[in-house]
């Protein structure tokens, strides 16, 4: 019987282990979780400021702040989590750039809301422990290698 011209080539096609998020170290898959749990608790900081957040400026503006900070560290936790190394650096850069400004922040949200200052304590020791993880060993390792394979 003749061979339907519409159907797709038939192609063997090999899985490379080494490229599948599934074989993350502990380590890194812990990173992410730490990652996403810290996005998470950026809401709920918006929740427990919001009289003080809407006496500076439109809520709107305030809102879509949030929405596209969720947006850009939810992409690069879930590049992070694929093993794009560009986003781990990047990540990282944005954490220190975002250091002092944070510091600043924190002493006068402590003094004005301390469940929010507790809060935003706990998302800061999320992401440097994050950090921490993805940089050393494994992590680091894993990060290495899906590099020279070339993803």
């Amino acid at each position: 019987m003749d061979r339907n011209p519409y159907t797709p080539p038939e192609a063997s096609v090999a899985v490379n282990e080494q490229l599948r998020p599934a074989n993350r170290p502990p380590e890194v898959k812990k990173a992410i979780q730490l990652l996403w749990g810290s996005l998470a608790i950026g809401p709920i900081n918006l929740a427990l400021d919001w009289s003080h957040l809407s006496g500076l400026m439109p809520m709107s503006n305030v809102l879509i702040t949030l929405g596209l900070t969720v947006a850009l560290f939810g992409w690069l936790t879930a590049k992070i989590g694929v093993g794009r190394n560009w986003a781990r650096v990047t990540f990282l850069v944005l954490m220190v750039l975002g250091l002092p400004f944070t510091a600043l922040m924190l002493v006068a949200t402590l003094k004005r809301t301390p469940a929010e200052g507790v809060l935003q304590i706990v998302q800061a020791l999320m992401q440097i422990y994050s950090l921490y993880l993805l940089f050393a060993v494994p992590g680091k390792s894993w990060f290495q290698r899906r590099k020279e394979i070339g993803t």
